[in-house]
């Protein structure tokens, strides 16, 4: 059973992956982050997966897509990363 949880896990970060580099296309990726309950291993099957996704010269400068990968509602928040460090920032 552990077993096929891993190989599961590590299909969905290989999906998550491969579509943050189709929304950044030829933009660098500073990066990319689980955030959430899953990233501290509550891993309810029902709630969705939050991803920031970090890129240097986005435009548009912030948007969220909805997807579902591996029978998981996963949203993906891509942003400037000019606004990240800005909104960040302004919060320290």
């Amino acid at each position: 059973m552990a077993q096929s949880q891993k190989f599961s896990d590590r299909r969905l970060a290989e999906q998550i992956l491969g579509f943050c580099k189709r929304v950044a296309g030829p933009r660098k990726i500073c990066t990319i982050s689980i955030c959430g309950n899953y990233a501290f291993g509550m891993k309810n099957p029902k709630a969705a997966i939050e991803v920031l996704l970090v890129i240097r010269d986005f435009q548009p400068r912030l948007i969220s897509y909805v997807r579902v990968f591996d029978a998981r509602n996963v949203v993906v928040f891509a942003v400037d990363e000019w606004v990240f460090e800005r909104d960040r920032k302004s919060v320290v």
